[in-house]
């Protein structure tokens, strides 16, 4: 039960860091934080987490970490 927790709680925190980090590469001085996305990658992460273990969690993250990137550069380019 404590693992699913960590996983959760990993997938909050790491979801919600990267979606800072997204409006920053945009170059926003004021943003709000997409809940929805950040609650898609949380629930998807927490529901492989029985079939795959943390190798989910790395992978839902690391896929919502390319995603944010690519957002924010490409708004900022388009600015």
């Amino acid at each position: 039960m404590l693992e699913y927790t960590l996983n959760a709680v990993s997938l909050l925190v790491g979801s919600a860091l990267f979606s800072v980090m997204s409006e920053n590469l945009a170059g926003r001085e004021s943003f709000s934080l997409p809940f929805g996305n950040i609650l898609l990658a949380t629930i998807v992460g927490v529901a492989l987490f029985p079939f795959w273990g943390w190798t989910s969690t790395l992978g839902v993250l690391g896929l919502y970490l390319a995603y944010s990137v690519f957002a924010g550069l490409a708004e900022r380019s388009a600015s």
